[in-house]
């Protein structure tokens, strides 16, 4: 028995986009879970040495504004 529901393929969908955060001067690589409006953003540069870590929050594409998005 399991607790977790099996997915259908169709079901499950990403999108991926870089984007700049103005106040840690850090560029991510976001990859959004579109089926659980979660995205994981993954510090590619960085002014800050320590800035270093991975975010997961929830997150709506909606009035966002990025860089670009990519597959």
């Amino acid at each position: 028995m399991s607790l977790v529901h099996p997915m259908e393929e169709d079901e499950f969908t990403i999108s991926k986009f870089i984007d700049f955060d103005k106040e840690g001067h850090t560029f991510y690589d976001n990859v959004y879970l579109d089926t659980y409006k979660y995205v994981i953003k993954i510090p590619l540069l960085s002014s800050k040495k320590e800035c270093k870590d991975i975010k997961i929050k929830k997150f709506s594409l909606e009035n966002y504004t990025f860089l670009f998005s990519y597959e």
